[in-house]
């Protein structure tokens, strides 16, 4: 199911997501063919018993969720393409190709990412659908991880991502300035696997990861 809420949300400690955020979870109620959404308002912790205000049919396979900033529509991707409907119900509209995204506050748009053969791409997607725009990303060595994008992932023109190096299979949190294209490494004191980061209501970067330990073992042959 779908659930949306008004109010900062708290999803089992893998992200945080303020405004509108979206999450998903299994419905084994659902029909073969489709699964149920569930518009929701909660000001209590995850946890906590929510009451459902609508609910609406989407396909299966939704791989990513968001709100428009004026929480009257509802986007979602499933089978590599993004679709919006509005939050009171009604049909689903194909605006684009997508596998994941991100809302952007400022402007509306969503910020794709498509997931194609050897590589991942972002590009810039009218609420309305059309022609996308790329969205360049300058690094010598960062690359996008095939984890999809989190909800609530831009602030202030800046993008929070997962990233990795071309000389490592660790993960690790960026920032992507969308209007520069710069992306560049969050600094951290410890070793970590970010699979999903976005921003909190006050600024931070929060994140959901692996973390990582290792030991170094010698093996003697007995005398």
């Amino acid at each position: 199911a779908l659930f949306l809420t008004s109010v900062p949300f708290a999803y089992s400690g893998t992200f945080t997501a303020s405004h509108a955020a979206l999450h998903c979870a299994p419905s084994p109620s659902a029909d073969a063919g489709t699964g149920r959404a569930s518009q929701a308002a909660s000001t209590a912790p995850a946890r906590a018993t929510r009451a459902t205000i609508n609910r609406f049919r989407v396909p299966r396979g939704v791989t990513s969720v968001g709100a428009s900033p004026d929480g009257k529509t509802i986007y979602f991707a499933a089978a590599g393409k993004v679709s919006r409907m509005p939050v009171t119900g009604g049909a689903a509209r194909e605006i684009g190709s997508g596998d994941s995204f991100v809302v952007d506050p400022d402007s509306g748009d969503l910020i794709v990412k498509l997931d194609e053969v050897g590589t991942f791409r972002l590009v810039r997607l009218s609420p309305d659908g059309g022609q996308n725009t790329p969205v360049a990303m300058h690094s010598a060595d960062l690359r996008m991880i095939p984890e999809g994008l989190a909800p609530g992932g831009i602030r202030h023109g800046k993008l929070v991502l997962p990233v990795t190096t071309v000389d490592s299979w660790n993960w690790f949190p960026a920032l992507l300035d969308l209007k520069t294209g710069a992306l560049t490494r969050v600094p951290l004191k410890y070793d970590t696997d970010f699979h999903y980061l976005t921003w909190t209501a006050d600024g931070r970067i929060v994140g959901a990861g692996l973390g990582m330990q290792a030991a170094l073992w010698k093996f003697e042959r007995k005398k």
